[in-house]
């Protein structure tokens, strides 16, 4: 007899369908939130009643059963979970595999537990794993995120298969680690060695840029993937130039960057959206701010925060209370660093 999980038990008989229910835009959007809930509480309450079941009652577990539990965990962000379960594992006397390290690295790395990273990396190196490329671009994330970028060049050096993941994992290393000339020198040596940049690449140096404080060369680096990188900018791409065009204060290219965006027919994407309300409350000019606003259907508070700000820097105190209403009727109300904003340019 098949046995369920409590929960799987539950949505079983609470996922019939209703003839007689229609739903609503709105009860559609809080029902997707509602849903990702219930699937995320039922996952790990079916990973906890397996464990329970395989290992702690009277069935045989194995180094398979150990490694799709440790395996589901990481892959679905429980990371402390999938740790734990590692050391479980280990106290019953299984080793892991290639499989099951590979799918523990990233959870270490989320959590940027380098200690137990280097114990494992141990590990993978008495037990020759170190062919595996999933383990090595592990290993290299791993130390990236962790900051230490000499371990990671080392391993990216010696032992990547240098594919264009390896590459990139490098490149945004050393970009949020500071060193964006050597990011540069990397992503100049991608196409020598025959490997394809991918929008991967091209974002990581552009947003690399902008968050060290390297403006000009955020942009000349946009110009070169529009003219000659044969890669269509996605709104990731388009918010960082966005955000070049801010923090410079430069009106003159932020419109340039707006046509740009209306000939790709982007300036409704939330994200972009939101880029050009900053540049333009940036560049003293709320009023576009907030026409760059009203183009977004999908509205989010961040957005109009970014607005009043704006026009509260700008000293234009007596349009603010007209945003707050209409932010209220558009179903947001403003937070406490907003109030103060607004006050303390009153």
């Amino acid at each position: 007899m098949l046995i369920q999980p409590p929960m799987l038990q539950h949505s079983s008989s609470a996922a019939a369908p209703d003839s007689g229910n229609k739903s609503t835009p709105t009860s559609s959007r809080t029902g997707f939130i509602a849903e990702t809930c219930i699937s995320n509480r039922m996952l790990l309450e079916a990973l906890v009643f397996l464990e329970k079941m395989s290992i702690e009652n009277n069935l045989t577990p194995n180094s398979v059963s150990w490694s799709a539990l440790i395996g589901g965990f990481s892959l679905n962000g429980y990371d402390k979970e999938a740790i734990a379960m590692l050391y479980k594992m280990k106290v019953a006397g299984f080793e892991p595999n290639a499989r099951t390290l590979a799918s523990i690295l990233p959870a270490c790395a989320r959590l940027k537990r380098l200690r137990l990273g280097r114990e494992i990396y141990g590990y993978i190196a008495r037990h020759g794993f170190m062919s595996s490329p999933f383990i090595v671009n592990g290993l290299v994330d791993l130390y990236r995120r962790c900051g230490d970028m000499e371990s990671a060049f080392q391993i990216f050096s010696k032992f990547s298969v240098r594919d264009a993941v390896s590459f990139n994992t490098m490149i945004a290393g050393y970009c949020d680690n500071g060193d964006v000339l050597k990011a540069k020198e990397l992503f100049d040596q991608m196409e020598p060695e025959g490997k394809m940049r991918d929008l991967i690449s091209w974002n990581s140096m552009i947003s690399g840029y902008v968050d060290n404080f390297m403006f000009d060369e955020a942009l000349s680096m946009f110009t070169d993937l529009i003219t000659t990188g044969g890669i269509e900018p996605d709104s990731f791409t388009l918010g960082s130039a966005l955000g070049a065009c801010a923090k410079m204060g430069s009106l003159r290219l932020g419109k340039g960057m707006h046509s740009y965006c209306i000939v790709k027919g982007l300036q409704s994407n939330l994200f972009i959206g939101g880029g050009l309300v900053e540049m333009y409350c940036r560049c003293q000019d709320p009023e576009t701010a907030q026409k760059a606003l009203q183009e977004v259907p999908e509205r989010n508070i961040a957005i109009w925060n970014s607005l009043i700000s704006g026009y509260a820097r700008c000293n234009q105190t007596e349009n603010i209370q007209c945003i707050l209403q209409k932010m209220e009727d558009d179903g947001f109300k403003p937070d406490d660093q907003l109030k103060l904003d607004k006050n303390s340019s009153i």
